[in-house]
């Protein structure tokens, strides 16, 4: 685990390239990643009696909706305030209503967007006793016109009602596309700071991203790094700051060492004020006995103004803006825990 160190974050104007390169035109405003005083924090914590492992997840206010493929209805409606569960639907299947394989939209506030890579697909639902109807009906950019399928987009986050932002992973190559959700148009491919080398594989670039207005916000498993950027009037992202270094683990995972890899950042979320982060800088092996820290920055200045040792291992969280944040553990897959900020 990385020295965490008391001090203020310390700006850098110079662009530092560690291993891997930078676009000429597509430059950051890099900083040190200097954390400030770590604070521990206690949790508490719900044992949910319902099968909950969440592959995707999003709130709105007091609803938690989990997409677990793992269960014969995917979609899973919990009331938080209430700890109830209220809603359990969804099949997987080629049928007119069904989802090959569901994805959840995050950061959606108003109602609930499931969408399909198979199917081409973005429906939005509300629900009323507990059963869901159909509000919006979207799609997703054609990339495959032979199949007419989009890229396997792995995760898409709602910048606002319509625009999203998809994430996906291919052999050797990683990316994000600003997207239409409602007329399947896309809008913009989103410039990464890092480079990947042709030569190189995909897995030690990956990485996750977090939207919240006109800021979107890319964390990276394997490089001790985030990106932040700001979205244009038309839907072109720009780079505001970096945090962190370049410096890649490709070595170590085409060696099949990839128990040896540090892994950096395993979720982020954003709202309009803050970057809530889990970091773990610690080995693959040595993860599920290493406590996360959940850093929250500034979004405006990208100052580390609180850095939390949690008491485990987290991989997943959430935040609901009003200081409340959700996290999951996979060592104990049916615990929903709490912290407020």
């Amino acid at each position: 685990m990385v020295k965490m160190i008391n001090c203020a974050i310390a700006w850098l104007s110079i662009v530092v390239i560690n291993g891997c390169t930078f676009s000429r035109d597509h430059i950051f405003e890099e900083r040190e990643n200097v954390h400030s005083i770590e604070t521990i924090s206690e949790l508490d914590s719900i044992v949910q009696k319902w099968n909950l492992y969440p592959e995707r997840w999003n709130i709105n206010g007091d609803t938690l909706w989990i997409v677990n493929t793992r269960d014969s209805l995917f979609l899973s409606g919990y009331d938080i305030k209430n700890d109830s569960l209220f809603c359990y639907w969804g099949h997987i299947g080629n049928g007119p209503d069904d989802y090959v394989a569901p994805g959840i939209i995050e950061g959606v506030v108003n109602g609930l967007k499931l969408y399909g890579n198979t199917e081409c697909k973005v429906i939005g639902y509300r629900f009323g006793n507990g059963m869901p109807f159909e509000f919006l009906r979207g799609k997703l950019p054609v990339w495959n016109k032979d199949r007419g399928i989009p890229k396997p987009y792995t995760r898409i986050s709602a910048i606002n009602d319509s625009i999203g932002i998809g994430t996906y992973f291919f052999p050797r190559k990683v990316g994000a596309d600003v997207i239409n959700i409602k007329s399947g148009e896309l809008l913009s491919e989103i410039t990464l700071g890092v480079e990947q080398s042709e030569e190189r594989l995909s897995e030690p670039y990956q990485f996750k991203i977090a939207s919240a207005s006109n800021i979107i916000v890319v964390a990276y498993r394997y490089l001790n790094r985030i990106e932040v950027y700001r979205v244009n009037d038309g839907y072109e992202t720009e780079p505001f700051y970096a945090i962190g270094n370049s410096s890649d683990q490709s070595e170590l995972y085409e060696a099949d060492r990839d128990d040896e890899m540090v892994k950096y950042y395993s979720d982020v979320q954003c709202d309009d004020r803050y970057i809530y982060l889990l970091w773990h800088g610690a080995e693959e092996r040595e993860l599920d006995l290493s406590p996360t820290h959940l850093l929250v920055y500034d979004i405006t200045t990208g100052e580390n103004i609180k850095n939390i040792l949690l008491d485990r291992c987290f991989t997943k969280l959430l935040t609901d803006g009003n200081g409340r944040i959700i996290l999951w553990t996979p060592l104990a897959e049916n615990n929903i825990y709490y912290l407020s900020m």
